[in-house]
């Protein structure tokens, strides 16, 4: 009787834990270095289904590269935890502005959406070292969100030929938060998980009694 009331227990706890909270996601990546001109080389990943989680954006995800840039910030979501990584391709390089993104946002439960972005850790892929050819020097990082999307963009004043060199033993974390859903209708398998936990539930108390 007891692995009975158990197992009734487990399967009421799947009904809330069996997804995430968001299930698809279009991930999204431009690099830049504008006064140089010649455009930004734009990474994306369209419809990505969300478990497992990635690296979702690297070379095989280029859309454009005009300047022919060798490097980028590598992007991953984990939607058990709801944190962005980013971390750098191997090598040394320059850029101006960075903005990566995930987009068209869809939840496991209907009318959750963004409410927050908020760093763990910013700043570790930022290459601290000078380099006498040129001008580095600290982006402002700035994490944005929408109801349906977010994401994080680095960069420096334009002019003055400033950059910021991205440095792959660094990782950069942000911690996304969605609305509470504690009002919101359950998806039809979340219904039908709670169904079954809660009768199983009531067949244990009828023997009980009988």
């Amino acid at each position: 009787m007891k692995r009975a009331l158990l197992f009734a227990l487990a399967l009421t706890l799947v009904a809330s834990s069996a997804f995430g909270d968001i299930i698809t996601a279009d991930f999204g990546e431009s690099l830049d270095f504008p006064d140089y001109g010649g455009g930004p080389k734009i990474l994306q990943r369209l419809g990505v289904s969300l478990p497992p989680i990635g690296p979702y954006l690297t070379d095989a995800d280029i859309y454009q590269n005009p300047q022919d840039f060798p490097g980028q910030l590598l992007a991953s979501f984990d939607p058990s935890t709801n944190i962005l990584s980013l971390v750098a391709s191997a090598g040394l390089f320059q850029y101006q502005t960075i903005t990566v993104s995930l987009e068209s946002l869809m939840f496991n439960v209907p009318g959750q959406h963004v409410i927050g972005i908020t760093p763990i850790s910013a700043g570790n892929t930022v290459h601290a070292d000078t380099d006498p050819g040129g001008d580095p020097t600290v982006p402002t990082i700035v994490p944005f969100y929408t109801a349906t999307s977010f994401g994080v963009t680095y960069s420096v004043p334009l002019g003055e030929f400033d950059y910021f060199v991205i440095d792959p033993a660094g990782t950069d974390r942000f911690q996304v938060t969605l609305s509470g859903d504690g009002d919101a209708v359950p998806e039809p398998a979340t219904i039908t998980f709670l169904g079954i936990g809660a009768g199983a539930l009531l067949l244990l108390r009828r023997r009980r009694i009988s």
